[in-house]
C-alpha cells in the first residue's frame, strides 16, 4: 500500500488556493479599472452637457439683456444709469453703443479680454460684457467687485467646465466671411488669435461630441467651430475632427452668435 505524502498534498492545496486568490485579485482589479473608466466617462459626458448648457445660458442672457435695455451688455452707452447697481459700482462702466463688443471703438476683428487682447482693461467692452450681465442678474460665476487688475477665470470672466474660461468678441467678417459675436472657450494665457498649446481646452473627440450634440458635428461650419482662423490644426482638418488624436487638450471652442 502506497504511503500518503502529506507534505506534497499540503503544498498542492497551498498552490491551489494561491491560484484562486490570484484570480480573485485580478477580477477585483479589473472591476476597479472598469469602474474608474466608467466614472471618467460619466464625468466627461457631464462636462460636455455643462459646456453646452453654459453656452445656451449665455445666449439667453444676451437676448434677455437686449430685450430689457435695448443694447448689448458691455456696449450699452447708458449702462450706469440703466442697470441696477451699476452707478454705485466703480467696476461697472458703459460702452460706446455701436452695437458690437470691441476694444477700440472700431468694427474690425477684436481679440477680446485680458487673456488675448493687448489693450484689454477694466473699461474694455469684452470685460464689461460679463460685469453688466451679472449686475443685471442674468448670469453668475463672475465677481462684479473685482478691481480691474485681478483679471482671472471666476473673477472677471466665468470658468469653463473643462477648465480655463469663457470670453466674448466680435469679428467683422475678417476670417470666415460672416460678421458675428462669439463665446470663446479656452485656457487663454496669450495675446494672439493663433491657437497654441497653452490655449487648448478639450480633445478633438470631446469637441466633436459637443458639436454633434449641440450643432452639426462639422468643425468649421454651423454655430460651433474650433480653432478659429486655422483650417488644419491638431484638432481638425477643415470640417473633419481628428478624433483619433490622443492629445487631451488640442482644440479651442467657439459658440457663434450671429448679428
Amino acid at each position: 500500500m502506497a504511503k500518503l505524502d502529506v507534505n506534497r498534498l499540503s503544498l498542492r492545496r497551498s498552490e491551489g488556493f494561491s491560484l484562486v486568490e490570484l484570480a480573485m485579485a485580478l477580477l477585483i482589479i479589473g472591476l476597479l479599472v472598469a469602474a474608474v473608466l466608467q466614472g471618467q466617462e460619466l464625468v466627461k459626458n457631464a462636462k460636455v452637457s455643462r459646456t453646452i448648457s453654459q453656452a445656451n445660458e449665455y445666449f439667453r442672457a444676451v437676448n434677455s439683456f437686449e430685450n430689457l435695455y435695448g443694447g448689448l451688455p458691455g456696449d450699452l452707452a447708458n449702462a450706469r444709469s440703466e442697470i441696477p447697481g451699476c452707478m454705485d459700482n466703480p467696476t461697472c462702466q458703459g460702452g460706446d453703443g455701436n452695437g458690437v463688443i470691441n476694444e477700440d471703438g472700431g468694427d474690425g476683428t477684436d481679440w477680446l479680454g485680458w487673456s488675448t487682447s493687448a489693450v484689454a482693461s477694466l473699461s474694455s467692452e469684452s470685460v464689461q460684457f460679463w460685469t453688466t450681465l451679472a449686475l443685471a442678474e442674468l448670469i453668475d460665476g463672475v465677481d462684479v467687485d473685482f478691481t480691474g487688475t485681478d483679471f482671472a477665470w471666476g473673477r472677471s470672466h466665468p470658468r469653463s467646465a473643462f477648465g480655463g474660461g469663457i470670453e466674448f468678441f466680435y469679428d467683422n467678417a475678417t476670417l470666415l466671411g460672416t460678421a458675428f459675436h462669439t463665446f470663446r472657450f479656452s485656457r487663454g494665457a496669450i495675446r494672439s488669435g493663433t491657437p497654441v498649446r497653452d490655449q487648448y481646452i478639450v480633445s478633438p473627440l470631446v469637441a466633436y461630441m459637443i458639436d454633434r450634440k449641440a450643432d452639426d458635428g462639422l468643425a468649421w461650419q454651423g454655430k460651433i467651430i474650433v480653432d478659429y482662423g486655422a483650417r488644419n490644426t491638431i484638432c481638425h482638418n477643415y470640417d473633419v475632427y481628428k478624433i483619433q488624436e490622443t492629445q487631451e487638450e488640442a482644440c479651442i471652442l467657439f459658440f457663434m452668435l450671429y448679428n
